[in-house]
């Protein structure tokens, strides 16, 4: 006789996910790790420091702050714009010239954080600021 199934223990909740915006870097060069820290210092005085992201040929920096405020960390990072599709430009870009400025763009700032669940639009609002002084 064969016993019965067991019931399978219900997935661990992973939580919410994290809110990414990505910034079209419009300079052709890479964004700088400093330059960039530097913008945020200048921003938010005495934003620390968590963490560094993992790197790669397509991540060259990334890294985890704390601003002064508290609230959830938020993740800088710079990517490769890639092959990011001609229609989505399109469609998210009404401007003619911010719309041929991205598709010039090689690079994208990635930014990263999880909303606050009772404040979402102040959390959202915050990672805008976070994105606009990097």
């Amino acid at each position: 006789m064969e016993e019965p199934a067991k019931p399978q223990e219900p997935a661990e909740d992973a939580g919410p996910d994290p809110s990414t915006l990505f910034v079209f870097w419009c300079d052709r060069e890479k964004p700088l790790e400093e330059e960039v820290r530097l913008a945020l210092q200048d921003a938010w005085p005495g934003i620390t420091q968590v963490d560094d992201l993992e790197t790669s040929d397509e991540v060259p920096w990334g890294t985890v702050y704390a601003l002064p405020e508290g609230g959830s960390e938020l993740v800088v990072w710079a990517e490769s714009r890639g092959d990011l599709a001609t229609g989505i430009l399109e469609e998210g870009l009404s401007d003619a010239a911010e719309r041929e400025a991205a598709g010039r763009s090689r690079w994208v700032l990635g930014v990263e954080t999880l909303l606050d669940p009772d404040e979402p639009l102040r959390s959202f609002q915050r990672q805008l600021r976070f994105a606009a002084a990097a």
